[in-house]
């Protein structure tokens, strides 16, 4: 959907004839919209007497048969410019009619058609006189009045309301670019005197030659005219959601050219004047031959003024980027500050060695999603330099188990090693890890942490981190990468000696194999 709203020039004088077409448009539209309801009322209440008051009932008067049907009626035909082709609608609508009922049929039809005209009569006598008979304009007529006023009426909120939005995005500019109003006015009377004199040959074969009413000529006249006149000035489109400057060249050519191809490849254009619109579009192309002399005098100007208002869209863009960048810049600077307030705060319990205080403060801000774990490396590191205490410990335990968590087991062995180093120790947050990330430590060759990860495992989880394969590989690391088989031989001890220990029969069977003990 591409609704053009405005063109992107400035304007130095109002555009006083656009204005007062629109104003009369409304005008117009609000007189009709009120006739339609004095109409519907009028047909309502000659229907409800035809239906109720009808003495002499006759089958084939099928008005007299529902009051509902007959205001359709009735309202349908009063709108048409000449009675005198009822017969021709008639004819199409009994057929359907006749349809559904064998009471209708073609030896009825003009015994029916005589009913159906004597209603009109009737009702012509009774109601208020349709405006839009009188406001549109018939094609089988050269009538100079209705030409003017079919293009100032329309037939609904929709169609009027679209008109004057595509009108007021081309109209304007292109009434200040002739530099008269006078000359203006001139344009939109070619305009209207062209495109019904083209709908009129148009219609001339046709068994009905259908009124047309609305400004769409005159719109399409105005793309033409402006894409002749300033085909590189800019429209601003509304595009669906967005607003974007479209060249006219551009919009003229989707719409004429759209209309164009509507015109040879359809016959239905569901009750649309396509005749009108392309007619339109051609006469506004046309149009520059007789304002090629003005169009010479302000072609500099006219570029002047593009080029302007591509500058300042550009302007426009650079300020928003420049904005963007502002509040970016205010964002970062508020960041900074909260971080190093965060920091000062730290380090003052940290010179205290207010370790309490430290963890509370560091896991308050612990938020899985939007907290990193390099802002906490950053933590840990910093602790490092202050005072690596139990704090320290706190915040090294909950990096080694978020990487543990994203599967990085290198990046945590980095954490744990320097943990190691300085504390001489190592406890885990998550005693599932245990035994993993021992075994990924030996692999790395880094022994002496591994056994550091594994030792004394179920008394230092409090027994959640049991299990056989704990018990063997610190008895391996002890035996044959630590050189520490004393040690071996009494972690040996303690599970022989305990002959209910469950894992008592595979944990002398290892020892066998690795040759702590002899024996086979």
């Amino acid at each position: 959907m591409m609704i053009p709203l405005k063109a992107e020039l400035r304007i130095s004088t109002k555009p006083v004839v656009t204005y007062a077409i629109v104003l009369i448009c409304i005008l117009i539209y609000a007189l009709q919209a009120n006739n339609h309801k004095e109409i519907a009322k009028s047909a309502t209440s000659y229907c409800s007497g035809v239906n109720q008051f009808n003495s002499n009932y006759n089958e084939l008067d099928f008005l007299s048969h529902n009051p509902a049907t007959c205001v359709s009626w009735i309202t349908s035909f009063y709108g048409l410019a000449d009675k005198q082709h009822i017969p021709y609608f008639f004819k199409k609508e009994f057929d359907q009619f006749s349809r559904y009922s064998n009471k209708f049929n073609q030896d009825t039809y003009y015994e029916s058609l005589k009913l159906f005209q004597n209603h009109m009569n009737a009702f012509s006598n009774y109601a208020p006189i349709n405006l839009d008979g009188v406001l549109v304009y018939d094609p089988s007529t050269l009538n100079l009045v209705t030409m003017v006023t079919s293009v100032l009426s329309h037939g609904s909120f929709m169609h009027i309301f679209f008109n004057l939005v595509f009108f007021l995005a081309f109209a304007p500019a292109l009434e200040a670019l002739v530099g008269s109003s006078w000359r203006f006015i001139g344009v939109i009377g070619l305009m209207i005197l062209g495109t019904n004199l083209v709908y009129a040959l148009a219609m001339g074969s046709a068994d009905y030659p259908t009124p047309t009413l609305g400004l769409s000529g005159i719109v399409s006249g105005m793309m033409g005219f402006a894409a002749s006149f300033m085909p590189f000035a800019r429209i601003r489109t509304f595009y669906y959601v967005v607003v974007l400057p479209t060249p006219v060249w551009l919009l003229s050519t989707y719409y004429i050219g759209w209309d164009i191809y509507d015109l040879y490849t359809r016959t239905d254009h569901g009750g649309v004047n396509i005749t009108v619109h392309v007619a339109g579009g051609v006469i506004g192309v046309l149009m520059m031959y007789f304002f090629r002399n003005r169009h010479k005098e302000i072609s500099d100007e006219l570029h002047d003024e593009i080029e302007y208002m591509k500058t300042k869209r550009t302007t426009l863009v650079d300020d928003e980027r420049t904005k963007t960048e502002i509040a970016l810049q205010k964002s970062q600077y508020i960041n900074e500050k909260k971080e190093a307030e965060f920091l000062e705060q730290l380090h003052r319990y940290a010179r205290v060695s207010n370790h309490s205080k430290i963890i509370n403060i560091v896991l308050s801000e612990y938020d899985p999603l939007h907290t990193t774990i390099e802002r906490y490396e950053f933590i840990f590191d910093q602790l490092q330099q202050w005072t690596p205490g139990r704090a320290y410990e706190c915040v090294g335990r909950l990096i080694i188990d978020l990487r543990l968590n994203h599967q990085q087991s290198g990046a945590a062995l980095r954490i744990a090693k320097t943990l190691f180093e300085i504390k001489g120790n190592i406890l885990l947050a998550d005693p599932s890890h245990v035994l993993p990330f021992a075994q990924a430590a030996k692999e790395v060759n880094e022994y002496n942490l591994a056994y550091e990860i594994i030792k004394s495992n179920d008394e230092r989880y409090w027994g959640q981190c049991s299990c056989q394969e704990c018990i063997l590989l610190e008895m391996e690391l002890l035996h044959l990468y630590l050189d520490r088989t004393p040690d071996a031989l009494a972690l040996l001890k303690s599970v022989f000696d305990n002959r209910e220990h469950i894992y008592r029969m595979a944990v002398i069977s290892y020892a066998k194999q690795i040759g702590i003990i002899g024996g086979k």
